[in-house]
């Protein structure tokens, strides 16, 4: 299942989703969407992760939290 993650904070990294994200199971790709002219974050990304059922309870968990001071926001892509 892939979810959107937006209102990230400019300064997170693929490697920050994967991390939060893995508490809740596999993650099977992180991706957080730069700037193609600046190389800066577009502030959001996707989480694909294998199982629907975790993917389900980290969308539940984790949005509207407050990571690295902004909230984020976590929907079904």
């Amino acid at each position: 299942m892939t979810l959107y993650i937006e209102n990230l904070n400019r300064f997170i990294s693929s490697h920050h989703l994967l991390q939060l994200f893995s508490a809740y199971g596999l993650v099977t790709e992180a991706t957080v969407i730069m700037n193609k002219d600046t190389q800066r974050s577009c502030c959001y990304g996707f989480i694909i992760m294998q199982n629907t059922q975790e993917a389900m309870q980290a969308k539940q968990e984790l949005n509207n939290i407050n990571f690295m001071d902004r909230f984020i926001k976590v929907s079904k892509a």
